[in-house]
């Protein structure tokens, strides 16, 4: 029951990441418009985006509910992270709003506050995300350093991966730019990940999911040299954000019986009966919010087919 949950929680903060990237990716085409290969990219993105929030306040409010025995501790240790999270959410929605019904042609000063807002709530919870894993604060270990990288890189990626996911002509700058970003992602996903984890005695994946694991670095690599070989740039983002995707439930799985590693486990973590109820509240909010996210994002790929014609 307790690894059900939190497969689930991590899946609602993975969609909200894989929304958030794209809105990363918009924000820089918005700052630097030779960024993407179609003006149209932009178009994509309004105001109403914002909600993809609901999956962000949605894993945050699961966890509270299903492991409400661990949830001081967390507070207590990342309570500074969680109000800058909070801060950027009301920073990028204040900003958001001046740019798309105040000011039709704002300062690049505005997109470049939309855009380090936009950055700034996930990198937060990607942090807190990194104490669960390794137990002590980002900035302790070098396994928490090169995680943070790999959720910054990710973003980047992503969102301007994504933004030139039309078939058409990409500038070289541009397409350079994408094949590097790619590459410290996947050495840092596929090496350092793995041997900074040996620092902390971290199992980084145990069998059978180490096979899985190995074959996701694999295929990152491999997947790199075919993009690069047969100029398949414009698809890249679909890969990316199946990795993306993949890779924190593996993470989470891997950390049990641990909700805070080598600290909290999930047992005693585990909200009183009287919480269990929000499983099944859970379940019947959670599915319409999934299917949701998926033809959000199938509309989106759609919309980039058609484009094509």
């Amino acid at each position: 029951m307790t690894t059900a949950a939190i497969i689930l929680i991590v899946i609602m903060f993975s969609v909200y990441g894989l929304l958030t990237s794209i809105e990363c990716g918009v924000c820089w085409t918005m700052l630097f418009p030779k960024l993407t290969n179609n003006p149209r990219s932009n178009n994509i993105y309004t105001p109403i985006w914002e909600i993809t929030n609901v999956f962000l306040v949605f894993g945050m409010t699961a966890m509270a509910m299903f492991f409400n025995g661990g949830l001081v501790k967390i507070i207590d240790k990342n309570a500074y992270l969680l109000f800058i999270a909070g801060l950027g959410l009301l920073v990028r929605a204040v900003t958001g709003l001046y740019i798309f019904y105040v000011r039709k042609n704002p300062a690049k000063l505005s997109k470049f506050i939309l855009l380090c807002a936009s950055y700034l709530t996930p990198i937060c919870i990607g942090c807190v995300g990194i104490y669960l894993f390794t137990g002590h604060k980002f900035s302790a270990t070098h396994l928490g350093q090169t995680l943070l990288l790999s959720i910054f890189f990710g973003l980047t990626l992503i969102g301007i991966a994504f933004a030139n996911r039309f078939k058409l002509k990409i500038v070289n700058k541009v397409k350079y730019t994408l094949y590097a970003l790619y590459l410290v992602w996947a050495i840092l996903l596929g090496y350092f990940l793995p041997k900074t984890a040996q620092s902390l005695n971290v199992n980084l994946v145990r069998l059978p999911l180490a096979l899985i694991a190995l074959i996701i670095a694999t295929s990152t690599i491999v997947y790199f040299g075919f993009a690069a070989m047969k100029d398949k740039v414009h698809e890249l983002y679909q890969f990316v954000m199946a990795v993306a995707f993949i890779v924190p439930v593996i993470l989470a799985v891997d950390l049990r019986p641990y909700l805070i590693f080598n600290n909290i486990t999930l047992a005693k973590a585990y909200g009183a009966s009287a919480y269990q109820y929000s499983i099944i509240v859970g379940t019947i909010i959670c599915t319409p919010l999934l299917l949701f996210a998926g033809y959000l994002i199938f509309k989106l790929l759609i919309d980039a087919e058609k484009s094509k014609k």
